[in-house]
């Protein structure tokens, strides 16, 4: 627990002393020495946050939506996830647990709904594949 806090401490120090530099710099109209940008690249804004977008996660083997889908179809705990092989989309369609291909994507933990991993090796492959991700 001490050594927790001493990272902290030593961060927040650090923090002050960057701080302090930079609002001397700045009294005497010195320019801040950094690194030079040449060879970087700004990535396309879609990356950043989409918090409140909806959005899915495809990992190795393993697909999560995030809480905006969730939110989205609120009370909907199975799904049928479906791929357009020709419009290179995925969709969901809403399922009873009894249907044979429904997957849980949700479920309720005490009120609230909280999205889950659906894990399928194949499936996530599957959409690599269509999609020619490598």
């Amino acid at each position: 627990m001490e050594e927790k806090s001493r990272e902290q401490e030593l961060s927040v120090r650090e923090i002050s002393l960057i701080r302090e530099l930079t609002q001397i710099r700045k009294e005497h109209k010195r320019e801040l020495e950094y690194e030079k940008f040449d060879g970087y690249e700004l990535p396309p804004r879609t990356q950043f946050s989409m918090l409140n977008k909806p959005a899915v996660s495809i990992k190795y083997g393993v697909m999560k939506f995030n809480m905006a889908c969730i939110r989205l179809f609120e009370g909907i705990k199975y799904v049928l996830p479906i791929l357009h092989p020709n419009k290179k989309r995925l969709a969901l369609i809403m399922c009873p647990e009894e249907d044979s291909a429904s997957v849980e994507w949700a479920r309720q933990k005490d009120e609230n709904w909280v999205n889950k991993d659906i894990t399928s090796l194949e499936f996530v492959e599957n959409i690599f594949k269509l999609m020619n991700w490598n």
